[in-house]
């Protein structure tokens, strides 16, 4: 079920970036130079980790959860090569 929500919020936030932040402008900027395809990265990559926040820190001992951090940083980098 776990896997599930990671599936659930990384979803949600791919199709935030995709659709809801991602104008008109930018989908040409990203057509254009490889600096727009970052912006459209980082801002995959915040909407990921406001919405992945619960899952980025374990309970018990407020540390950084780090194949959380890595699923994350991998998506966005994927979404960049793509």
């Amino acid at each position: 079920m776990f896997y599930l929500y990671i599936f659930t919020y990384l979803l949600l936030a791919h199709l935030l970036a995709d659709f809801v932040f991602q104008p008109y402008s930018l989908v040409v900027w990203k057509h254009k130079s490889w600096k727009g395809v970052l912006l459209h990265t980082v801002i995959l990559l915040v909407l990921s980790v406001a919405f992945f926040g619960p899952v980025l820190l374990t309970e018990a001992s407020q540390k950084p959860n780090f194949w959380a951090v890595g699923v994350l940083f991998l998506n966005a980098g994927l979404h960049f090569l793509m």
